[in-house]
């Protein structure tokens, strides 16, 4: 499989993780009367729709944008999933592979 496709369908796995646990934290707050729904919230499902975007067909948004959306979404969740240990990692592993599946410009680093 190739690394962008592998980018492309890890990214949207976990922004609609985030998305699905953002949603489901902010009913359980407003049920409870729990405080934090602008953390949850935002957190979890700003930045699940930030790496959804970021996961988009690469026509739709620039490499420089999508790198920069996928980058904020992952971190943005991070600390909402901390106790997870695992989304955390996911959340890294998103991170490299959409860095690694960005095509190499020509003349970016100066040959010696």
């Amino acid at each position: 499989m190739k690394r962008h496709v592998l980018a492309r369908r890890s990214g949207i796995g976990l922004g609609v993780t985030y998305v699905l646990l953002g949603v489901a934290e902010t009913v359980r707050l407003v049920v409870t009367g729990d405080g934090g729904f602008f953390f949850w919230f935002g957190t979890l499902v700003g930045g699940g729709t930030l790496l959804l975007l970021g996961a988009l067909p690469r026509q739709a948004v620039r490499d420089g944008r999508r790198l920069a959306a996928v980058l904020l979404g992952a971190a943005l969740g991070i600390p909402a999933t901390v106790w997870t240990l695992i989304l955390p990692l996911l959340a890294m592993t998103v991170i490299v592979l959409t860095v690694m599946s960005l095509p190499e410009t020509r003349g970016s680093v100066a040959s010696t």
